[in-house]
């Protein structure tokens, strides 16, 4: 079971949207980028890409994301648990957005599709400390 955020944990949340068939934008590609702290750890910052050719996910910051998320670690782990939606954490200001908000919402399917692609991960992750 890899940590939550961990670099086999985003190896295998890549792996995940590769497979997937249902995650492409056409036109310009969306970047969403995130950084996550926790007290005592350095910030984790990956990145989701989604372009014609599907979605990927990478370690480290974009050369250039379209939109950029910042939360800490418990309410990034919730989110992905299923526990609390990216919505109502951004509305009670847990998650801090820039950039191109049109952009996210208008590729909204995509993101959610990409939630469900990563489920067996989800199922198969540690959460200790989160």
């Amino acid at each position: 079971m890899p940590p939550f955020l961990s670099p086999e944990w985003m190896r295998r949340a890549d792996a995940l949207l590769v497979e997937a068939d249902n995650l492409t934008v056409t036109g310009a590609p969306l970047t969403i980028e995130q950084t996550v702290t926790a007290d005592g750890r350095d910030p984790i910052r990956y990145h989701l890409r989604f372009d014609e050719a599907g979605a990927r996910l990478h370690e480290g910051p974009a050369d250039a994301p379209t939109v950029t998320l910042a939360l800490d670690y418990g309410v990034a782990a919730a989110v992905a648990r299923g526990e609390v939606s990216a919505q109502v954490a951004f509305q009670s200001g847990d998650i801090r957005v820039g950039g191109d908000m049109q952009r996210l919402i208008a590729h909204r399917d995509q993101i959610t599709t990409s939630d469900d692609v990563l489920g067996p991960l989800r199922a198969d992750t540690e959460w200790a400390g989160a």
